[in-house]
């Protein structure tokens, strides 16, 4: 505490007195070891600082003097090396990038030895808080988001819920979301919530799926913001009747055709999907005589029995097409079959046997009786000619 002393000194004989003055220079000895002035720090600074800027200034008193007093600094703690803390002035500097997100508060200790003898030491605990920045975008719970609807469903019907969050703070991780393309005009978003909802009735046979881009933007200084996309896939229901290709259909064939034998393909779809557009196909009208059939699924008209034309030369069904949903759905269409005639009936006379008289004196070319035929084929094959074929041996008559 004193480095000097300044002493007066004096001399006698019992009669004179001389004095003198004695100056004592008191050498300084490393005997005190250095105080911190904290035990404690605590600080905050923003995580986005570069290395090497100033965080914290580490002091301590030695009461000893030069050599005596001189000091040395060094950091320990879990994450100290994201820190430099300058050997001899004591200066705390950020020493690698820093990222909230990752680690936001260090527990460090500083330490300070006196230089000539190591083992004396004090420390100071510091703790660095670390400041958040919006540097980070919100991200989405799953890379795509997808949900299905059903296209009767009215409006206001919630289709999903998406979920994106922030990593940041504050401000910085409150999330909005919005709807960025032509899917609002079915579809809308709460900003809160993420809840997509229906605002435009859909239909299924129009467009059956919805390819939307959410976007989510934080309230940050400047806004980040990430999109992704949400697929809604519109689930088919039975409200589309079945179609056919034509409403009527013409077929000819001729009446000997054998059992079994196609006679025509009618074809009906549905704009609907799955079992809603599953048909099946059937006959209800105009197969009284059970001469035809219809394959259910093929919708292929087939011959079943015997056709005759001349007791029935035209043939008019309905058919029916009915598809699978619940309840089922169907339309009709008509088949009109024209029987051909093939040369299948003998001439009939109109009697089994005729007589005639005449006069022995009667002239050539007199006519002696008519006789009649009928044939119940058509056209050609009903055109009927005649001729003798036996008793005139004379060749006396013509027919």
């Amino acid at each position: 505490t004193i480095s000097s002393y300044r002493l007066e000194v004096a001399v006698t004989d019992g009669t004179f007195v001389s004095t003198c003055r004695v100056t004592i220079e008191i050498l300084d000895d490393n005997d005190s070891p250095p105080v911190c002035s904290k035990l404690y720090s605590k600080t905050t600074f923003f995580e986005n600082v570069n290395p090497g800027s100033f965080v914290f200034n580490i002091e301590a008193k030695d009461a000893d003097e030069g050599a005596n007093a001189k000091q040395i600094f060094y950091l320990t703690g879990d994450g100290a090396e994201s820190f430099s803390l300058d050997r001899e002035s004591g200066i705390l500097t950020s020493a690698l990038p820093l990222d909230r997100e990752n680690r936001s508060i260090y527990n460090l200790v500083a330490h300070v030895q006196d230089a000539g003898m190591p083992e004396w030491e004090c420390q100071t605990h510091v703790e660095i808080i670390l400041l958040d920045v919006n540097d980070n975008a919100p991200q989405w719970a799953q890379p795509a988001f997808s949900a299905s609807l059903r296209e009767d469903m009215p409006v206001g019907t919630i289709a999903t819920k998406i979920l994106a969050t922030d990593l940041d703070e504050g401000d910085n991780r409150k999330i909005t979301y919005e709807l960025w393309d032509a899917g609002k005009k079915h579809f809308k978003i709460d900003a809160i919530s993420g809840i997509v909802s229906l605002t435009k009735p859909v239909d299924r046979e129009e467009q059956a799926m919805y390819n939307l881009t959410v976007r989510a933007i934080d309230q940050g200084r400047p806004k980040l913001f990430s999109e992704t996309s949400l697929i809604v896939l519109i689930l088919d229901v039975n409200d589309n009747p079945p179609e056919f290709a034509s409403k009527f259909y013409f077929a000819s064939i001729p009446e000997d055709v054998s059992e079994g034998a196609d006679v025509v393909r009618v074809l009906a779809t549905s704009r609907d999907s799955g079992v809603n557009a599953d048909i099946t196909y059937s006959i209800i009208g105009g197969n009284e005589h059970r001469k035809f059939k219809i394959d259910p699924k093929s919708g292929v008209l087939i011959v079943t029995g015997e056709l005759d034309h001349e007791k029935s030369s035209e043939y008019f069904l309905t058919i029916q097409a009915q598809d699978g949903g619940d309840p089922p759905l169907s339309n009709h269409a008509t088949v009109n079959i024209t029987v051909q005639d093939v040369n299948d009936n003998l001439p009939m006379f109109s009697q089994i046997s005729y007589t005639a008289l005449i006069n022995e004196g009667a002239s050539v070319g007199d006519n002696v009786l008519t006789l009649t035929a009928n044939d119940l084929d058509q056209g050609e094959n009903g055109r009927i000619s005649f001729s003798i074929e036996s008793g005139d041996r004379h060749n006396q008559f013509r027919v």
